[in-house]
């Protein structure tokens, strides 16, 4: 595990990029039952708005502490990215603990919200995170770029050509879900 790792070997990244040094052993302890709990709590929508949060942000720490002694992961990132999301969203509004007692109380849901959104943002993002990782992927690649697919208009175009239609694309994209959304 982490602990056994040389402390040499840590390099914080992320929000971690202000440490020298790994954490204290209690710090990540504290972090993981914080993230225990209120993963529990998030996944039952029980004190969603504050497990909500909480969870992404532990989470966050804890992956990007992962991510500080040299492994970078994608899909790590990604994750997180979404639980910040769904964290901070009206994500516990209708199927909840949160839900179920503010009915038994007579009370409504917490509101009217735009609950479309935060599913809009997450594919948004999942498009960004691909489009930066394939652009990485070609610029640090060792192998000649003949060998990837496209190269010929990749070449034609450079980076920022290539990223300049990922942008519109990814445009055109959210336009639909829109159009399509309001012909509901």
């Amino acid at each position: 595990g982490l602990r056994d790792r040389a402390a040499a070997g840590f390099d914080g990244v992320g929000v971690l990029t202000w440490r020298d040094a790994p954490l204290d052993d209690d710090v990540v302890t504290t972090l993981i039952v914080v993230a225990l709990v209120s993963g529990i709590g998030f996944t039952a929508g029980a004190a969603f708005r504050l497990c909500g949060p909480l969870f992404a942000l532990s989470a966050l720490v804890l992956t990007t502490y992962r991510s500080s002694w040299g492994q970078l992961l994608h899909f790590e990132n990604l994750m997180v990215l979404h639980l910040l999301i769904v964290g901070v969203a009206a994500s516990a509004d209708a199927w909840s603990f949160d839900a179920v007692r503010r009915a038994r109380a007579g009370r409504d849901a917490v509101g009217d919200g735009e609950y479309a959104a935060p599913m809009r943002l997450a594919c948004v993002v999942v498009v960004v995170a691909y489009v930066i990782a394939g652009v990485a992927k070609l610029n640090e690649a060792d192998a000649p770029l003949d060998e990837f697919s496209g190269e010929e208009a990749f070449a034609a175009k450079g980076v920022g050509g290539f990223l300049s239609d990922a942008v519109k694309l990814t445009g055109a994209g959210v336009l639909l879900f829109e159009v399509e959304d309001a012909g509901d």
